[in-house]
């Protein structure tokens, strides 16, 4: 958890300086929007997450987050990428603050009906910072890296939402294996069968494919943010197995 929160702080530190570096917010920065757009979504999601971990407010569904971000910023029309870096620093410390007074790892629901660890949420919103970031600085033509290190706690810390991302209808009579191998993590096995979602740790069983990711290459592919064959010709993805093409389903059977 410590990491996490300060993996937050220091992202956020950096998204905002980034943000205050922008000088066209009108330009295309992911989908239908804007670099300013962007920049009020990622500002405000702390926000979010942060009433979500005191138990306080109304969830979205999983599968109505992209309608329900769509209304956030009809109702927020600021779009000054450097009005936005205060709010996002702001909301970042915030959201750390709370997670600091908390004992252990309890049980929050940053979504209706999913119930994972406080840390899960902080990852959630550490990826929401690195991968948005990613977005707006490419777009903006400035410099972004995302630490390997930050890449790797999002990722641990994404495992226990996982089953609920799953596309049921999409998954409905699918039967998927695959072995995730991240570098720095305990590889894990994700198990896909008539609509559900599991997550074990990697044994002997029979797998369709092997995946084996530097964390950075896997969190933006798990975003649709870079195409497969750049960190495959790049050595960043490996793929193998029985059915190495079947990896590219986990993708269209799963909400990112």
């Amino acid at each position: 958890m410590a990491t996490l929160c300060d993996e937050l702080l220091e992202t956020g530190a950096v998204l905002a300086a980034v943000m205050r570096q922008v000088t066209n917010p009108t330009v295309r920065a992911v989908g239908v929007w804007s670099i300013g757009e962007t920049a009020a979504h990622v500002s405000g999601s702390s926000q979010y997450f942060l009433a979500a971990a005191r138990g306080e407010g109304v969830r979205e569904r999983l599968d109505e987050v992209d309608q329900a971000n769509t209304q956030a910023l009809a109702n927020d029309r600021e779009r000054d990428p450097s009005r936005l870096a205060d709010r996002l620093e702001t909301g970042e410390q915030a959201l750390v603050g709370f997670a600091c007074q908390v004992d252990g790892d309890p049980t929050v629901h940053p979504f209706e009906g999913v119930e994972v660890p406080l840390s899960t949420l902080l990852a959630i919103e550490l990826g929401e910072l690195l991968v948005h970031g990613f977005a707006i600085a490419r777009a903006a033509h400035l410099p972004w890296s995302i630490d390997p290190t930050a890449a790797l706690v999002t990722l641990q810390g994404y495992l226990p939402l996982m089953p609920y991302t799953v596309d049921v209808g999409r998954a409905q009579g699918v039967r998927l294996a695959l072995e995730i191998r991240i570098r720095g993590m305990r590889p894990v096995v994700v198990s896909i069968a008539d609509g559900a979602l599991v997550v074990h740790e990697s044994g002997e069983q029979q797998v369709d494919a092997h995946i084996a990711a530097t964390p950075t290459a896997y969190l933006l592919l798990m975003w649709n943010r870079i195409p497969a064959w750049q960190p495959l010709l790049s050595g960043q993805l490996l793929v193998w197995g029985r059915r190495p093409w079947r990896a590219l389903e986990l993708g269209r059977l799963t909400r990112a």
